[in-house]
Parts: C-alpha cells; structure tokens; sequence
C-alpha cells in the first residue's frame, strides 16, 4: 500500500491529566508545519479537506465527502483501504457506524439512507421517510436495525433491516420529559441503549433509551436528565449548551462532543463527567474550528474537525 510522503513529526508521548483525572498520549503530528494534537493525514491520498462526516468501527474510519459524492474507508491509522468502494452515493452528509454495516445519509435526489456492507460494494437496502427534514444522527445497532434522528422533525425512528418503521421516540410536541426528544442530533448504540444528544438550547443534554421494548420500557440512569452538566478543570459546573455528537468506549465510557462549547467531555457509564479530553495537557487542541463527528476504536478517540479537515486523535491508558 502507498504511503504518505510526509514525515511523521514526533511520536507518541504519554501525559498525565491531573486537571481531569484521566491519563491520554499525545496525538501524532504528521503535517509539514507541526501543529500540537494535530492528528491529520494530509497529502494527496490522504487528505480530508471537505470531509462531512466519520464513522468509526472494527479499526477502521469511514468518511463521507458530500461535494465529491464519496465515502472513504480508511484504516485506523489512516491509510486508504483502496479495494473498499462505497456505489451509488451521490451527496453523503452523514455517516453512522454499526458493527457489521455503514449507515449513508444521501441528500441526492432525495434524502435517503443506504446501508452497506463495511466491505463496501453496493448498498443492501436503501430507504427513505416521507417525515424526514433534516437527519442528525444515525446508528445501527447489533440486530441490523437502523436509527434515525430528525433535528427538524425531532423525532428519533427505528427501522428494521427491511426499512420498515419499528417505533418512534417523539411522544410530546415539546421534546420536554423523559422519552421526548427535542433537537437530536447525534445518536450511538452503546450496548445498553440508544444514547440521544439533544442540541437545543433549552433542552441541551443526553439521555438513553432501551431499544428493546421502547414503549413500556424507555430508561434512563437515576439521574434526570442522563447527562446535562459536567465540572470544568477550574471545578466549576458547566451546563452543556449545544451536544451534537456522542459516543462509548471499550470501558464504557461516554464521549459527548459540544459544538457551542468546544469541549469534548468524557463521563462514565453512569453519567458522571471524570474528564474533558481536549485539552493543552492532553496533546490539544484546546479548541476545535468546526467539530462535526467523534468516534471510538477500542482507547482510541476520535475527532473530525470538518473546517480544517482535521481527524484528531487521542490514546487513552
């Protein structure tokens, strides 16, 4: 496989996060003018200028480019996998990553979402919603059913392998209360639920429901809501203001990705925040330009940084 022409700058530094509790590596830096946390495989087949949206599973990175009409599989540490070819895409927004196939939200001709094999090829099933106005989020979860989260509609639907509709999450036209959802935006299959980050200002939180018996049996942590505020270094508590993004490790740990804030805040699996991850002393950035997707590969963390065509990474111990 061809490498990448540039050199990498520094190698991996292990750094204690004393302010945050949490112990991460330093990223590599792998662009010509070293940029601090910069994890970004630049050049000329590794560039991701224009890239919309990642979605991480089995190792690997899968990027969506919406104006060249691509989706990209790249391995973990960043190489194209050239055998993987993504057909019949056409403007991608939005990826959504499950263990066995990629979820493809497709604006053209019309909003539509494409399920595919992570091997690539031609997509299985190919379905679209008269309700759908603006999809936010999409996940797949271990049975092959599909997750849909409507920013504008605010709504969150399941569908079976099929396409055909399983249950809604929408039960009150305010979005307030448990189980009612208001802005989502980026929605993850964590084992044990759906997690749902909610992104409008007056309901800024994440909560999770079961997917087994979503109408008798929607749960959430003792906590109401899941997750809405975390301490900052300073031991100050902060309320989220703008979750666009969420994700789970290994562990079991929660990533919640917010835009308005520029903070990446981790939380265990009870909702309790233990760390913010981008920070100086983690290997940075301290602040992102467009942040619009994270991911996780086993300790591995990612960011992708739409403005700058950046992927982030971070290593945790």
């Amino acid at each position: 496989m061809r490498r990448s022409s540039l050199v990498i700058a520094s190698a991996l530094t292990a750094v204690l996060i004393t302010a945050c509790g949490g112990k991460y590596d330093k990223p590599l830096e792998v662009e010509r003018t070293p940029r601090t946390g910069a994890y970004n495989y630049a050049g000329e087949y590794h560039g991701f200028a224009g890239a919309t949206s990642m979605g991480v599973t089995g190792g690997n990175l899968y990027i969506a480019y919406r104006d060249s009409g691509k989706v990209i599989r790249y391995t973990s540490g960043g190489s194209p996998v050239r055998d993987v070819v993504f057909n019949e895409v056409n403007r991608p927004v939005l990826v959504g990553a499950g263990r066995r196939e990629i979820a493809v939200a497709d604006i053209e001709p019309t909003l539509t979402v494409k399920i595919y094999p992570i091997s690539g090829g031609n997509p299985i099933l190919s379905f679209s919603d008269p309700d759908w106005q603006s999809i936010g989020g999409l996940a797949i979860d271990d049975g092959g059913n599909i997750y849909v989260a409507d920013t504008k509609g605010n709504f969150v639907r399941s569908y079976d392998s099929k396409g055909r509709q399983r249950f809604s999450v929408d039960l009150a036209d305010s979005g307030f209360g448990i189980g009612h959802v208001l802005s989502p935006h980026g929605i993850y299959f964590d084992g044990e639920g759906l997690l749902i980050a909610e992104a409008d200002p007056e309901k800024a939180q994440v909560q999770r429901i079961s997917i087994d018996e979503p109408q008798s049996a929607i749960w959430f942590s003792d906590q109401v809501p899941f997750i809405s505020s975390y301490t900052d270094t300073a031991g100050n508590d902060t309320v989220l203001v703008e979750p666009i993004a969420v994700a789970s490790d290994s562990e079991g740990h929660i990533f919640i990705l917010d835009r308005a804030l520029s903070k990446i805040v981790r939380y265990t699996p009870d909702g309790i925040s233990d760390a913010i991850v981008n920070t100086l002393g983690a290997g940075g950035p301290d602040r992102f330009d467009s942040p619009v997707s994270i991911g996780t590969y086993g300790k591995k963390f990612y960011c992708l940084d739409a403005a700058t065509g950046i992927i982030h990474r971070w290593d945790a111990q």
